[in-house]
Parts: C-alpha cells; structure tokens; sequence
C-alpha cells in the first residue's frame, strides 16, 4: 500500500501550489492531516480549495481520493501570507 508519507506530501504540494496562487510568497504555518482509508486502485488525486483567504493568512483544505471513489485523507493548512 501507500505509505502515509506519500500521501501528506502529495497534499503538502496540493496546498502550495493553491496558497502560492493565491498570494506568493505563503509559506505554511500550521498544517494537519486525517487518514480515512487506505487507497485501493492505481491513482491517488489531490483536490485543493481555499476555505478563507483573508489578509495575512489563507486556509486551504485537501481531499485526497483513490481512482475508485475512496476518500483517503483530508488535509487542512493554514498559510502566512510574507
């Protein structure tokens, strides 16, 4: 299977490429990630959306799903706005 470091840095890169298109430079400032299955299937898709974008600081959500419909984790990141 596909070890949890695989798919925290797939998020991880998922989340600074939205935050840095929101505003670059971001950097991070605090994130966290829910494991909720493991994947089954060739093919792991990270889906970023921005929950606020405010002044200094964005939140950025990631749903990581399999290529069988599987939620496999969900990725929540703050970034700082330099």
């Amino acid at each position: 299977g596909v070890m949890g470091g695989v798919i925290f840095t797939l998020s991880d890169f998922a989340f600074a490429v939205l935050s840095n298109q929101l505003h670059q430079p971001t950097v991070a400032q605090q994130v966290s990630i829910n494991y909720l299955s493991a994947p089954k299937g060739n093919k792991l898709t990270a889906e970023a959306y921005c929950r606020k974008n405010g002044r200094t600081s964005s939140i950025i959500i990631v749903d990581v799903s399999d290529d069988v419909g599987r939620d496999v984790a969900q990725f929540v990141g703050t970034g700082f706005k330099l």
